[in-house]
This record gives C-alpha cells, sequence and structure tokens, in this order.
C-alpha cells in the first residue's frame, strides 16, 4: 500500500540526525545516566531516542518538541556536574558539547542546510568524547600551558561556528587532539593483553582518524568527506572502542569483551577508509559499498559483543 516506501524514505532522508541525536546522543546520555545515576540523562536519552523512532516515522513536529527538550536536559546536566564536580576539567568541554547540540538540534529543526547543523554536531561529537580524556591531565600532572592549550579550543570553535568556517573548527579540533593524545595514558597500554591493548588500539585509531578529519577539513570540499570523516573515522570508531565498557554499564553484565572484536573493528576503519576515498573520487559502486560493509561491522559487532554476552548470560543464569 505505500506505507513501507515511505518510512524508508523517511529514515533515508534524515539518516545523519537519526545516527547522530537519535542513536548516538541518546547512547552518549545513556551511559552518562547510568554510570552518575542522573535524572538529567535519563530523560534526555529517552527523548532522543523516542524523537529519532518518531522522525522515521515522518512525525517531524514531535521530534522537534522531544529533541528540545532532550538537549535541554542535557545542558541542565552540564549544569549539575558543575555543581558536584567543579574541580573537573572536562566539564568546560562537556558544557561547550552541550552547547553546540543545543545549537546543531535548533539549525536542524529551522530546516537550514545539513552544513550548519553538520559542523555544530561533528564538534559536538569531538569536544565531548576528546574533552571527556582531559582529565588525564591530573594523572600525568600536566603543565598549566596544556589546559591553556586545551582551553582556547572552546574560543576557536565557537569563532568557526559563527562564521561557518571549517577551517577554524578544523584548527579546534587540532587544539583537542594535540592536548589529550600526549596526555592519554591508556595509549600506553598496548604492551597489554586483552581489553586493555583493544582499548589503547581503539583510541590510537581513532586519535588518527580525527588528525585525518582535519587535513580533510582544511583541504576538502566535500561535506561527504568532512562529516563522515568525523562521525565514521572518529565517532563510530570511539563507540566501537568503548562499547565493551559503556554496553555492559547498559546491560548491567560483567564484561563483553572478546578477541573476535577486532573483526568487526577492522572492518568498519575498511568502511571508512573506502567511504573518503569514494567521495574524493566520486566513484559511486564504492560508496554504496563502504555503507554495505558499515552496516555488516556493526551487526558482526553486535552478535560478538551484547548478544554473545547476552546469551551467555541466559545460558549462566540457567
Amino acid at each position: 500500500m505505500g506505507v513501507l516506501p515511505q518510512l524508508l524514505q523517511h529514515a533515508v532522508q534524515h539518516h545523519g540526525a537519526l545516527m547522530v541525536v537519535g542513536f548516538l546522543a541518546a547512547l552518549i546520555a545513556a551511559e552518562r545516566a547510568i554510570a552518575l545515576n542522573n535524572l538529567f540523562m535519563n530523560v534526555a536519552s529517552i527523548l532522543f531516542s523516542c524523537g529519532g523512532l518518531l522522525l522515521a516515522l515522518g512525525f517531524e513536529l514531535v521530534t522537534d518538541v522531544l529533541w528540545t527538550g532532550g538537549v535541554l536536559s542535557f545542558v541542565m546536566w552540564t549544569g549539575w556536574m558543575w555543581l558536584n564536580f567543579p574541580k573537573n576539567f572536562s566539564n568546560l568541554f562537556f558544557t561547550f558539547a552541550a552547547v553546540l547540540l543545543l545549537v546543531g538540534v535548533a539549525l536542524f529543526i529551522r530546516g537550514l542546510p545539513s552544513a550548519w547543523y553538520g559542523l555544530a554536531w561533528a564538534g559536538f561529537f569531538v569536544a565531548f568524547i576528546v574533552g571527556e580524556r582531559m582529565d588525564m591531565m591530573k594523572i600525568v600532572n600536566a603543565r598549566p600551558t596544556s589546559y591553556v592549550v586545551a582551553g582556547l579550543s572552546v574560543p576557536t570553535a565557537l569563532v568557526g561556528l559563527a562564521f561557518v568556517s571549517k577551517n577554524l573548527i578544523a584548527a579546534s579540533f587540532g587544539l583537542l587532539l594535540f592536548s589529550a593524545a600526549r596526555h592519554d595514558v591508556a595509549l600506553r597500554l598496548f604492551r597489554r593483553t586483552g581489553f586493555s591493548r583493544y582499548l589503547a588500539f581503539g583510541l590510537g585509531t581513532a586519535y588518527a582518524w580525527l588528525a585525518m578529519s582535519i587535513v580533510l577539513w582544511s583541504l576538502s570540499s566535500s561535506l561527504d568527506t568532512i562529516l563522515h570523516s568525523v562521525f565514521l573515522g572518529f565517532v563510530a570508531t570511539m563507540v566501537f572502542t568503548h562499547a565493551p565498557i559503556i554496553l555492559p554499564a547498559i546491560l548491567k553484565t560483567k564484561h563483553m569483551y572478546s578477541p573476535y572484536l577486532y573483526v568487526p573493528f577492522f572492518m568498519l576503519q575498511a568502511a571508512t577508509a573506502m567511504r573518503i576515498f569514494s567521495a574524493a573520487m566520486l566513484n559511486v559502486g564504492m560508496w554504496s559499498l563502504s555503507g554495505i560493509v558499515t552496516v555488516i561491522s556493526v551487526i558482526a559487532f553486535l552478535i560478538l559483543g551484547p548478544v554473545k554476552t547476552l546469551l551467555r548470560k541466559t545460558i549462566y543464569t540457567k
């Protein structure tokens, strides 16, 4: 009766917003809600998820309301963080990330070009994820200049967003990357075995993609290239890397690491490389293939990670 094609049309048309807010932002909020037992992030996660589902079904006006409520709840969480953990340097980047998420949602609701809210959402993920690693500076007793360099990323990105300058936003990414990667002690775990090595390898790969993104943002004029270098290369790699930590907290299991997780991890890297190369070379065939490989990598990761863990838990319980 034409219902399914209509549903697919909405999902395809807004796939970027669905993945960024309806899934990834909801996942971040859920992890923070569980880790800190925080009501604001619980609300944000629910509103982002429900809004994404309704957007896929075509109820855009309701989605606008839910996502507005979700992002305001996200912003209130940052205020809660300042009150309860005032000495955390990462609070600066959490707050900045929340502002970028709010700006991106507002621009999306107003129907402005995807370049505007896409840049804001890319900044949201980089500021939040890299900013979360900034507390490593305390462990290594970083110099005051390191904090200053990291803090300069905020006004640099704000100016870049105000003038829709991808080069300035890329510069802010560079300041964040330089400050975080050189102090991230988790990168030193590569010589260990098991999950420690997986974590170090994943972080290193994600940082490498962020460095690549900075170059691409400076040289490329392709919106597809610059956005997916961040969303697939950096963000998705970070999700795959931290999933063995985040998902057990959500699913209430002990752990879900397996050496087989390297298989979907490398598939994701290959798919991202194909996506960027195909966009640069205007190769439609490779562009389509990269999407298929990405989907397969996600399915494989779910099967080898949370699904396998839940089955093992069910069998053990019985």
